[in-house]
């Protein structure tokens, strides 16, 4: 685990969004509240290893990213992604996913 994102963040939508989580167990009473990050190493064999979730009508987060788009702009989305992804010589993609681990301890009355 690491540490909350540091000044770098600070002012970002995403520093919001994590901070925001601390925020809302404030908001219900718990005291010691404390926010970790959670950094855990995801590796894409190919291209189309990380690109074929987004493609996909389904449910989740990411599939709202791409499924709606018409054939044209989901060309240039994927190879926008292709042009900027840390892509290796071989074809791995090394990215690093992140979750947010909140705790909290109730207060004594």
């Amino acid at each position: 685990m690491t540490a909350a994102p540091g000044p770098v963040w600070q002012g970002t939508d995403a520093y919001e969004a994590y901070m925001g989580r601390a925020n809302l167990f404030r908001a219900t009473g718990l005291g010691d509240v404390e926010v970790e990050a959670i950094d855990l190493p995801m590796r894409f064999r190919y291209l189309d290893d990380y690109w074929l979730p987004h493609t996909m009508s389904d449910p989740a987060v990411a599939q709202h990213n791409a499924s709606g788009l018409d054939d044209e702009r989901m060309a240039i989305l994927r190879e926008r992604l292709r042009c900027t992804l840390p892509i290796a010589a071989d074809g791995p993609i090394d990215l690093i996913g992140r979750a947010s681990a909140v705790r909290g301890t109730k207060r004594g009355e």
